[in-house]
């Protein structure tokens, strides 16, 4: 019995507006399509990091801000594409019916090396293995920290392990700082560089002028001496 032909407390989060007496069938299934959406993001974003490195690294000729500019530190870019797509393997902590990684869920490599969804794979897992999966990525809550010691679902995990690449202590921003105290360094040596060079020109161009000088001036001896000796040939020639 209700007040109201409107019941929204029979089944969770299903709201039944009653018409009739008669007797009806309700089939309630869950909308994947924003799970789908977020997995094919995390497969583009993959994909994609993986792009930039091919630029760093000088392996493709596309136009580039940075072409090649890790060309000479290929193991730090080895580093962090292995770091990156190890995610793909991570074994999930709170594992559950045999899904422990996202390889379950379909996720693989491609021979180019991209990362690419089995179809079938996927749909055998969200028809039989949905509980499972949700267990494995998010140990069974939507409201974790990240500082939670308890264990942790594969997508907090994964995040965490992204983030540590980049935060204080992380290798990129380890390499970061390194690199901004070498560019420091080799500005001050580069202007240090350019005030000797300018030194250095200006005394060749002074040296160049005392040179031009004492030239002019041998010269112009020189055609007064051979005037002379000209004028004596010319004394005895009579």
């Amino acid at each position: 019995n209700r007040a109201t032909n409107s019941v929204s407390d029979v089944i969770a989060g299903v709201n039944l507006v009653l018409t009739g007496t008669s007797s009806a069938t309700i089939n309630v299934t869950e909308d994947l399509s924003s799970f789908r959406t977020k997995l094919d993001s995390v497969v583009n974003s993959i994909n994609d990091f993986n792009a930039v490195l091919d630029e760093l690294e000088g392996v493709v000729s596309e136009d580039s801000d940075l072409p090649g500019s890790l060309a000479g530190d290929s193991s730090f870019v080895s580093l962090l594409r292995s770091q990156v797509k190890a995610i793909v393997g991570k074994e999930s902590a709170t594992a559950s019916g045999g899904m422990s990684t996202l390889r379950d869920l379909g996720l693989s490599f491609k021979l180019d090396g991209d990362i690419e969804i089995k179809e079938k794979t996927y749909a055998a897992v969200i028809s039989n293995n949905l509980n499972d999966v949700k267990t494995m990525l998010t140990g069974g809550t939507d409201n974790q920290s990240r500082y939670d010691t308890a264990s942790k679902g594969l997508a907090l995990d994964s995040r965490v392990t992204l983030l540590g690449l980049i935060e204080t202590g992380g290798i990129i921003l380890n390499r970061d700082s390194s690199e901004k105290k070498v560019l420091k360094t080799e500005e001050a040596a580069l202007v240090d560089l350019e005030t000797r060079l300018s030194e250095s020109y200006d005394r060749y161009i002074k040296q160049f002028a005392a040179m031009e000088s004492l030239v002019q001036r041998s010269k112009s001896t020189g055609d007064y001496l051979k005037g002379q000796f000209t004028a004596m040939e010319n004394m005895y020639s009579n």
